[in-house]
């Protein structure tokens, strides 16, 4: 996981948490938008990673 992956789990896990100890309803969804589109993000790139390891380099490289 990169450093970039591992920062917009970190702040998205904090604009939740910050969202749903204040009350503030748009700083929970933000949170939790945040969250889901990075873990959908390192999900996507270890899958492409498992399937390169599967299948090799593509011949255009």
């Amino acid at each position: 996981m990169s450093h970039r992956e591992k920062t917009a789990l970190t702040t998205g896990a904090a604009v939740l948490a910050l969202g749903l100890g204040t009350g503030l309803q748009p700083a929970t969804a933000a949170g939790a938008l945040a969250l889901i589109v990075a873990a959908s993000t390192i999900l996507v790139r270890a899958g492409l990673r498992a399937f390169e390891q599967q299948t090799g380099p593509s011949p255009e490289r």
